[in-house]
């Protein structure tokens, strides 16, 4: 048994998985990139979509075996590295660009592969079809984000600056999704999980290309997000005085959810139109700027050598 578990093939059937995962916190999370430049999204998307082509595609489709295995990624990253260079020769790519490009890819290959599970099909023939799908969902994600990344470029604070609506968003996506598996009762762990991140997925998108022309401020955005969030705590006493013990699944998840869709609609219609706050209505306060002393070897006049210090300065 532990001769066969150490193939290289079954070795990556079983990382596959967990790699997408990573893959989707991790490249999720990437929202504000240092360096905006092509090499920079063709060097980022070759990993994603290699990783996904590379691993799916022999996992879901039942290839066994090194050599299969080994074919497979000798053809996924060449192509891969290809197609992302033909798509950016032509455009420029700065760090809104990239930002969206991190936020929608992920959402899209999630939705993608959870939405045949989402349907109660079993785990391999869902991540088959979820597999060959991709092929069309991941290029129709950077076309978008990209599109979405121009706008982006002219809202002020960029997708950055809307990052507490998506979440808001996003969120509320799970909860419909943990709303729709209690309606129906579903008892599968992995049918309950895949309607959760199906639904996270689809409001994230959504989000993305919502917010795409800066329709609230940052502070708007986290008020909205911590009335989505009493609103939940709402509801979650609600259920507590009612329902002690949550033995109704549905009565629960209808009652948070549905307190925290309230909580948050009601929220955004006070902030709307709300005057911003100002940073810079007070006395401009001193700027320090310090420079630490620097010390340098070097022959004197005499021709001994002797040690000078450059002083330090503190502007104001």
């Amino acid at each position: 048994m532990l001769q066969r578990m150490l193939k290289p093939h079954e070795i990556i059937k079983r990382l596959s998985l967990p790699c997408f995962f990573v893959i989707f916190c991790v490249h999720t999370n990437h929202a504000a990139p240092q360096q905006s430049s092509r090499g920079t999204y063709i060097a980022e998307q070759v990993l994603v979509s290699g990783l996904n082509f590379g691993l799916a595609l022999p996992y879901s489709n039942g290839l066994e075996g090194f050599k299969p295995w080994l074919a497979t990624q000798l053809i996924v990253w060449p192509l891969s590295f290809g197609g992302h260079l033909l798509y950016a020769r032509n455009r420029s790519f700065n760090s809104e660009h990239l930002a969206t490009i991190n936020q929608m890819v992920p959402s899209s290959l999630a939705a993608t592969y959870t939405l045949p599970l989402a349907f109660d099909s079993p785990l391999e023939p869902g991540l088959r079809m979820g597999s060959w799908a991709s092929i069309a969902s991941y290029p129709l994600s950077i076309w978008a984000a990209y599109s979405l990344g121009d706008k982006y470029s002219q809202v002020p604070g960029g997708i950055a600056g809307q990052s507490w609506g998506i979440s808001a968003h996003s969120i509320l996506g799970a909860a419909a999704g943990a709303e729709l598996a209690a309606l129906q009762n579903r008892k599968e762990l992995l049918s309950n999980i895949s309607l959760v991140v199906l639904g996270a997925s689809l409001g994230h998108l959504e989000a993305v290309y919502f917010f795409h022309r800066g329709k609230q401020s940052s502070e708007q955005g986290m008020l909205n997000f911590l009335g989505l969030s009493l609103g939940s705590l709402v509801g979650t006493g609600v259920v507590l005085l009612v329902d002690d013990g949550f033995t109704n699944r549905t009565f629960a998840t209808s009652v948070i959810s549905g307190s925290a869709l309230v909580g948050y609609v009601l929220t955004s219609l006070i902030t709307r139109g709300m005057t911003p706050s100002s940073s810079t209505g007070g006395p401009k306060q001193p700027r320090f700027e310090l420079t630490f002393p620097s010390w340098a070897i070097s022959p004197g006049p005499d021709k001994n050598w002797e040690l000078k210090g450059l002083g330090f300065k503190i502007h104001l």
